[in-house]
């Protein structure tokens, strides 16, 4: 159950308020433009806010522009850090924030536990690692790891941060050595990478660790919440199969669908679920709740 939440009904459900719109006996599905809101709403749903915001809070893996980061941050009051490579782009979200974009839906209202700021508000900035979220870092934090490898494995993971550039077809290396020049805001929200004891922390005492569409990064993002006994919620996209030529399901065949990519996340622990997210394209949620 989620407590406290101010400025509406508290008993219907994301998925309830878009059956509600549905016209012509068909439920009409978010844009993909609103897919952070349907996941956050789906995190309120399933783990309840004040789980969310224990401990460090959340960790968005492939978090991109930060927009469910942001929202989490700003509507209600959810810690969260964005572990990607990518800098963080959010001037847009601000900008939505102040207008009062976030709060104009009066059906969705009770997802959110924060006022609207108004056009004179400051709005609040996620946290930040630029790294990769890889197998390395992941097992890092395995009890059976060996001392200092936290720190070898998260300098490796930044490293090849600056060294790549995301396109089309997902990371790849970069070639141009041009730097990308950051605003106070999004260099305010970088973790200090050099401060291994700090990022340790904030990993090793997340809330919950989620994933919209993330990627090469999808894997290691379950593996993490697993190995921490933390909830997760993963909404996985591209299969990657190149890439990992050795993921293989029960059945021995190897991994090359979208459908083979949620089985074989489903295999990897028999207390994880599956759902469906109220917004266009890939959909389908992977979700664990310890206990």
């Amino acid at each position: 159950a989620v407590c406290g939440w101010r400025g509406g009904r508290s008993d219907t459900t994301a998925t309830e308020v878009e059956e509600q719109r549905a016209w012509g006996g068909r439920r009409r599905l978010v844009r993909k433009s609103g897919k952070a809101g349907a996941l956050r709403r789906f995190l309120l749903e399933t783990f309840g806010e004040e789980t969310l915001k224990q401990g460090e809070g959340v960790l968005d893996i492939a978090g991109g522009n930060g927009e469910l980061a942001f929202q989490l941050v700003n509507l209600n009051r959810v810690r969260t850090t964005v572990i990607d490579p990518r800098p963080l782009r959010i001037d847009r979200f601000v900008r939505k924030l102040s207008w009062g974009v976030y709060h104009d839906t009066a059906p969705l209202q009770h997802f959110n536990s924060e006022r609207a700021p108004g056009r004179n508000g400051t709005a609040r900035l996620p946290g930040h690692l630029r790294a990769f979220l890889d197998e390395a870092l992941v097992a890092s934090l395995q009890a059976s790891a060996s001392q200092g490898a936290f720190v070898e494995a998260l300098r490796s993971s930044r490293e090849r941060a600056l060294t790549v550039d995301w396109t089309t077809k997902g990371i790849e290396d970069k070639f141009d050595e041009a730097e990308v020049v950051l605003s106070a805001a999004e260099q305010s929200m970088d973790l200090p990478c050099s401060d291994a004891a700090m990022v340790e922390n904030v990993l090793r005492r997340a809330s919950c660790v989620v994933g919209l569409h993330p990627d090469q990064a999808t894997g290691a993002a379950l593996e993490l919440a697993l190995t921490l006994n933390v909830p997760a919620a993963i909404v996985p996209c591209c299969v990657y199969a190149v890439d990992f030529p050795k993921r293989r399901l029960a059945s021995g065949a190897p991994v090359r669908s979208h459908e083979d990519l949620v089985s074989w996340l489903l295999e990897r622990d028999p207390r994880l679920r599956e759902a469906t997210l109220p917004f266009e394209g890939r959909n389908r949620v992977v979700y664990f709740k310890p206990g």
